[in-house]
């Protein structure tokens, strides 16, 4: 995701600028900084001074304890460094909403479009530039990885178009961007990006707070969802993925009890998700504490059935995607609770200065980030504070 490369490298100009010291957007991350700080005491205990065991013996060191707590917590400051460069651009007004609509419509038709032409030869043109592995070749993925990051960035990019055509006005860019985008969801066949999309036009609608966009929102996704259903891949394997997730219908091998005791409703979740919830379960006292910066890969490794593809190497290497999960594996309860309280500031920053549009924006990155838990929850964050402190904003009003 290029959006990580872009901290570091602002990083000077971050700070020549005085921007990492703004006060109030600390005062807005204080919660924040104590998890991190939090997870800073977590990685030396957990990373060096009684690191979780690599079994396998075959981990580069950046997969095992101390050098994923080394690489987590750089990564985290990263992380940190993205909100506060975005919070700089729409507060200085470098970048307006309306410009930073446009350049989402303009990525998008172009990773979709030369992605699509590249699928037609044998992804050539993306095998330049990104590694495409072979099980993935015969799937659609524009110019991503996987075909799920294709859904989801399409979904988030059908979302923020689709608002600002409703609020202020269309152009034909705007139109085939949108356009795009619901193709782009429709032919990455993900459930995580049918979800989010679905997520986002109950946001919009309840965002504009206009009646007369329900009736033709809700034609427009009975049509959809009818059309989806025509799709054999989508009928045999994206629905059922999301059937299991939001109603626990059963799927197979998929919802058999991979430990003991194990609560039903783990089965909803994905195979890092699950893995994470079965070791806090068998193992509860971390679940106040956490186990560490993104190390919860390591001991809950130790739970894989024999019946996934992982068991074999003996070891999974991804944390979990659901946000609270992912929260709760590296801080435990005590972290949960210090990004909610976080979460809640920036929620009621925004809407103390009445930013309709932040309001929308940072939505739309929570819906994306329960789902999929990234970086992007705070370039999201920092776009939608500095949107709020723009200088046509309301008078702030202190917290």
């Amino acid at each position: 995701m290029l959006v990580n490369s872009i901290g570091f490298l602002v990083t000077p100009f971050l700070i020549r600028k005085s921007v990492l010291l703004d006060r109030k957007v600390g005062k807005l991350l204080k919660s924040f900084y104590i998890e991190f700080v939090y997870l800073i005491f977590l990685g030396i205990i957990f990373g060096f001074v009684f690191p979780w065991a690599d079994y396998t013996g075959d981990r580069l060191w950046t997969q095992t304890a101390p050098g994923r707590t080394v690489i987590s917590l750089v990564r985290y400051v990263n992380e940190f460094i993205i909100l506060y460069y975005f919070y700089w651009l729409f507060k200085e007004k470098k970048l307006d909403f309306k410009a930073f609509v446009q350049i989402i419509a303009v990525v998008s038709i172009l990773s979709f479009w030369v992605g699509f032409a590249d699928y037609f030869i044998g992804y050539r043109i993306k095998s330049i530039f990104f590694y495409v592995e072979d099980n993935l070749k015969d799937r659609f993925l524009g110019m991503n990885g996987e075909p799920k990051l294709l859904g989801r960035q399409g979904a988030v990019a059908y979302g923020i178009i689709l608002y600002y055509i409703l609020k202020y006005k269309s152009n034909w860019l705007l139109n085939f961007a949108l356009f795009t985008n619901v193709l782009a969801v429709i032919l990455s066949y993900s459930a995580t990006g049918l979800v989010i999309f679905f997520a986002v036009n109950i946001i919009i609608i309840y965002s504009l707070g206009k009646i007369k966009y329900i009736p033709l929102l809700t034609i427009f996704l009975m049509i959809f969802f009818a059309l989806l259903l025509q799709i054999d891949f989508i009928q045999q394997v994206t629905f059922p993925k999301i059937a299991g997730a939001v109603f626990g219908v059963e799927r197979t091998n998929w919802s058999m009890p991979i430990v003991e005791g194990e609560p039903a409703f783990f089965s909803r979740f994905d195979v890092f998700d699950r893995l994470g919830l079965i070791f806090l379960y068998k193992n509860p006292w971390y679940i106040l504490s956490g186990v560490g910066p993104n190390l919860i890969s390591l001991p809950a490794s130790d739970y894989i059935p024999t019946w996934i593809t992982f068991y074999e190497a003996g070891r999974i290497d991804s944390v979990p995607n659901f946000m609270p999960i992912n929260i709760i594996a590296r801080s435990g309860l005590f972290g949960l609770c210090l990004f909610s309280l976080g979460v809640s500031r920036v929620l009621r920053f925004i809407r103390e200065r009445s930013n309709r549009d932040a309001d929308v924006i940072f939505w739309i990155g929570i819906v994306f980030s329960l789902i999929y838990f990234s970086v992007l929850f705070y370039a999201f964050a920092g776009i939608a504070i500095g949107l709020s402190s723009a200088k046509n904003s309301p008078k702030r009003i202190e917290m």
